[in-house]
C-alpha cells in the first residue's frame, strides 16, 4: 500500500516558502569533463564577483566525478561527469 503524504499551507507568506525552496534546492548538470569544467568556474572568478558564491572541487565518486557551485541565491549546482564503463 502507498503512502501518501500531504502538506497544507494555510495563511503562510509565500516569501517563506520561496525562501525555503531556494535554500534547499539543487540543480545537477552532466558534463564531459568535471575537470575542465571546474577549471572554467575557477577561470570564472565567481567569488571575487558575487556574494555568497562558493565553489567545491572535484570529487571523486562510485559513479564518476563532481564538482559544487553555491550561488547567491542558495541552490547548490551539481556539474557531474558519469563514469564511462
Amino acid at each position: 500500500m502507498k503512502r501518501i503524504t500531504a502538506i497544507i499551507i494555510i495563511g503562510v507568506n509565500i516569501e517563506i516558502i520561496a525562501k525555503y525552496l531556494l535554500d534547499n534546492s539543487m540543480i545537477f548538470l552532466e558534463v564531459e569533463s568535471a575537470e575542465a569544467y571546474f577549471q572554467k568556474l575557477l577561470a570564472l572568478d565567481l567569488p571575487k564577483k558575487y556574494e555568497k558564491v562558493r565553489l567545491e572541487p572535484v570529487r571523486i565518486l562510485d559513479w564518476g566525478k563532481e564538482c559544487f557551485l553555491h550561488d547567491p541565491s542558495g541552490i547548490l549546482w551539481h556539474f557531474g561527469e558519469f563514469n564511462k564503463s
